[in-house]
């Protein structure tokens, strides 16, 4: 998970906690690059990290955006390489053969000559590790964002969040405004799952798949200086778009980032109090019951960020579901 470091510049970092034992140790590449990691995941094989690296922010027309790109690395962070050099480069998410990382190419924003908001229209891109030419996944309408999600455990589909920067600011309370879609790896059969919805992660059996909506407006938080929205649940609904259920339905907190265990029995994910910005990587059984946190705030350390939950691949036999106490 990420752990984000409360200061001027804020500054990211990749740590991993073993569940079972609290040990945790840092994830740091090697190369000591001047650069703040604010992700990772893990090949299939869990013998590779694939993390998003911030190189700064950059300027553009009244407005600052994060540069950021792709490196990959050994387990233990040693011979960093980098994969993408666009300063684009975001989200990573490994396909199930470990061959390739599908990614988001976040094109430069610009302003809207009739709203003057900033937008950018960025697609999903398959970039093969070893070597070879980036393929285009998605064709976004213009003022969207895709990002990449989960692929089926057959590899076949790739289920994706699709979020619309056009809608122009309003001092009300604004609803989510991306939405769950499923397409092939070769962007055919492209297909809505849910809307007000994003991070969608699918089971291991294939059958269904998590994430998290705002569409029951069981809360509210806030979204920004002078903005507010609704706070986040995490829903299960089977991968054929049917059977939708809310399985956290918590007012007072926002979840997002669900992932869910190599073994189907547990449930990691990134959870916000409504009336604050802290936020907090939680873990629970997989139907979302016995929720702790990972890493709770003590007298000492309140001000620290963690987030961008995601498992270890490696043999299921250790999981257990969990009884309603501490972890």
């Amino acid at each position: 998970m990420t752990r984000v470091v409360a200061g001027n510049p804020t500054r990211g970092s990749v740590l991993t906690i073993d569940v079972l034992t609290g040990t945790e140790r840092d994830l740091v590449l090697d190369d000591q690059a001047p650069v703040a990691e604010i992700g990772a995941v893990w090949s299939p094989d869990a013998r590779r990290v694939a993390v998003t690296r911030s190189l700064g922010t950059r300027t553009g027309d009244r407005f600052v955006y994060e540069a950021s790109d792709i490196w990959i690395a050994g387990a233990d962070g040693h011979a960093p390489r980098r994969l993408t050099r666009t300063e684009d480069g975001f989200s990573p998410v490994w396909t199930r053969d470990g061959h390739a990382i599908a990614f988001t190419h976040m094109m430069v924003p610009t302003r809207s000559t009739s709203t003057g908001i900033p937008s950018s229209t960025s697609a999903i891109w398959l970039l093969p590790v070893d070597g070879g030419g980036e393929t285009r996944i998605t064709e976004p309408p213009t003022g969207s964002i895709d990002r990449a999600g989960s692929f089926s455990p057959d590899g076949s589909s790739l289920a994706f969040t699709r979020c619309d920067t056009t809608r122009p600011y309003a001092p009300v309370r604004t609803p989510n405004p991306c939405a769950v879609l499923v397409t092939r790896t070769d962007g055919s059969d492209l297909h809505p799952l849910a809307s007000r919805a994003q991070d969608p992660e699918w089971s291991p059996d294939g059958d269904t798949i998590v994430y998290a909506s705002d569409r029951a407006q069981t809360g509210v938080m806030s979204t920004g200086e002078d903005e507010t929205g609704y706070t986040m649940d995490l829903y299960r609904i089977r991968a054929d778009g049917s059977a939708a259920t809310n399985i956290t339905n918590t007012p007072k907190l926002s979840e997002t980032e669900p992932r869910i265990s190599p073994g189907g029995l547990l449930l990691a994910y990134t959870q916000r109090n409504s009336d604050d910005f802290d936020r907090q990587v939680a873990i629970a059984n997989v139907d979302a019951t016995c929720p702790q946190q990972l890493k709770p705030d003590t007298p000492t350390d309140t001000s620290d960020w963690y987030s961008a939950p995601a498992w270890r691949p490696g043999s299921s036999a250790s999981e257990q579901p969990r009884s309603c106490g501490p972890l």
